[in-house]
């Protein structure tokens, strides 16, 4: 029998787990959809917080943008590095997303997608994330949407007859939603609003809107020091 990260009930948040899910169909089309939510143009300079394997850096660069990736652990890191080797749009660098390593207002779009929900207190993240985005430019997350459960999940996949792979992402997600709790679309209005943002939408996205997208404006006042 070969090990599958990707079936193991409490997966470890290495590499090799993040790379099988960001190969998931499932989970490249929603990253299409967050893509997509976003105002992009070619040259602006974005920032993907928490990028893993840097599935979001490498849609990023395709449409034009100058990437930077920041993830904590060495090994998602060292995959995202490999994984857009040769782009010349996208770098990769070693950081943690409550203290980035960015000087102020340093980017037109900051996104983080999958990993603020994991977060004890996202007010923090937030506040970095608006620290390094220039006045008018976005912020742009990704979670899990408030719907999903184990149970909503197990529909989803049975009503859009997903492929075994797509199902096993589906329900991993579901059950670490469970576990952390999610963000919703009032709580990402607020937070926002705290460190000097503005929220312009809430968007589900996904197969099943699964996933929950909050877009914001960064405000010319910067509220939080």
């Amino acid at each position: 029998m070969h090990d599958n990260p990707i079936a193991s009930p409490m997966p470890r948040p290495s590499a090799s787990y993040f790379v099988e899910v960001q190969d998931a169909p499932i989970w490249i089309g929603m990253h299409r959809e967050v893509v997509a939510s976003a105002s992009l143009s070619d040259g602006l300079s974005v920032l993907d917080v928490g990028c893993g394997p840097g599935l979001l850096c490498r849609m990023l660069s395709e449409c034009g943008c100058f990437v930077t990736g920041v993830d904590r652990q060495a090994d998602m890191v060292a995959a995202a590095r490999s994984r857009s080797r040769g782009d010349e749009r996208v770098e990769v660098v070693a950081g943690d997303a409550e203290r980035l390593p960015f000087p102020d207002h340093a980017f037109d779009r900051v996104f983080m997608t999958n990993l603020m929900f994991f977060l004890a207190d996202p007010i923090v993240a937030v506040a970095e994330m608006r620290r390094v985005c220039r006045p008018g430019g976005q912020l742009i997350t990704l979670n899990p949407a408030p719907r999903l459960n184990r149970r909503y999940a197990d529909d989803v996949a049975a009503a859009s007859a997903l492929p075994d792979h797509d199902r096993v992402v589906l329900a991993n997600w579901a059950r670490l939603a469970e576990i952390n709790g999610t963000i919703d679309g009032d709580l990402w209005s607020t937070m926002a609003a705290l460190v000097g943002g503005r929220c312009l939408r809430w968007l589900d996205v996904g197969v099943g809107a699964v996933g929950s997208v909050g877009v914001a404006a960064a405000s010319a006042e910067w509220g939080i020091r």
